[in-house]
Order: structure tokens, then C-alpha cells, then sequence
């Protein structure tokens, strides 16, 4: 966990700091239903925390000043797709690294198909972050593996959306 935005205001969030006068308007926004929102409520209790959808929704709250702080993982906060989201202001994304999600793709080494197949989604969605593809255009995503898989892929992207 990573905060961006208003460089004022991530140091702000860096720092824990939600009531000095510089800092009383923090509104943070992060993704809904991710560890980040129960430690961001243990150490901002007395604001509430934005919850977006998904990784596009985070950043349209940040770029319609519904928050002036974003929080997640270092390439979805980057500043790079920041500013593909349309955000034009002052950003940066503070130094520190408050948790990092423990997170792993584990499958049976028995079963080498669904290995693959894992395998295959996971490229399949790192493939369309790089293509700039979201889960609305999954339907554009051609992939030599679709001779194998069918939509498959299609549908894994359209179901969650790219890597990022």
C-alpha cells in the first residue's frame, strides 16, 4: 500500500495526519473490499475512506477531486496511468510502503492443464494492461492463444478487467 496524489496531501496521508489544519481535508479513495480499506480505517478513524469499484473508478475519483489522495499498490497508483486517467495536477507517489498484499497464483503440480490455463489468464491479463485494454473492451483482446482457449481469455478480462 502506497499513497499518490497531491504531494501535500500524500504527506499528509504518509504521516497519519488527518487533523492539523494542513491536513483536515485528506479524503483518501481506495478500492472497495481490499485489506487496504480495513488498515486505512485503523489509522484514519475519523474520516471515512471513498471506496471505489475498480482501479479506473479509483482514479476518476481523483481526477473529480472527490478525493485529493489515492491509495493502492504501486502500478495501478503510478503516475504514468495517473495521467492516462486524465489528471492533470501537482503528483507524486509518497515514499513509503505501508504493506504489500501477499498474493500468489498456487496451482496443483498434478494437474499441468489447469496450470497452463492459469498461466494463461495470467499473461492474458497482463497482456491487456499493456494494450491498454479494460474489461469493457475485453472483446478486442486477440491472443495466439485463443486457438486453445476460445474466449476464455475474452471473458477472464471482461470479468475483472487488465493486471493493473
Amino acid at each position: 500500500l502506497q499513497f499518490g496524489a497531491i504531494p501535500s496531501k500524500v504527506a499528509c496521508a504518509e504521516q497519519g495526519d488527518s487533523t492539523s489544519q494542513q491536513c483536515a481535508d485528506l479524503q483518501i479513495c481506495a478500492i472497495r473490499d481490499s485489506t487496504h480499506i480495513d488498515f486505512m480505517k485503523r489509522i484514519f478513524p475519523e474520516i471515512g475512506i471513498i471506496e471505489a469499484d475498480d482501479d479506473e473508478m479509483l482514479k476518476s475519483y481523483l481526477v473529480a477531486a472527490i478525493c485529493n489522495v489515492i491509495a493502492g499498490e504501486g502500478m495501478t497508483i503510478s503516475e504514468t496511468t495517473v495521467r492516462l486517467s486524465g489528471f492533470l495536477g501537482d503528483y507524486v507517489v509518497g515514499q513509503s510502503v505501508f504493506s504489500k498484499e501477499p498474493l500468489a497464483l498456487i496451482t496443483r503440480k498434478q494437474d499441468v492443464e489447469w496450470s497452463d490455463f492459469v498461466n494463461w489468464v495470467l499473461m492474458a491479463l497482463i497482456a491487456a494492461e499493456h494494450d491498454r485494454i479494460t474489461k469493457n473492451e475485453a472483446d478486442q483482446f486477440v491472443h495466439s492463444s485463443s486457438a486453445v482457449y476460445g474466449d476464455a481469455l475474452q471473458k477472464a478480462i471482461g470479468a475483472v478487467g487488465n493486471y493493473g
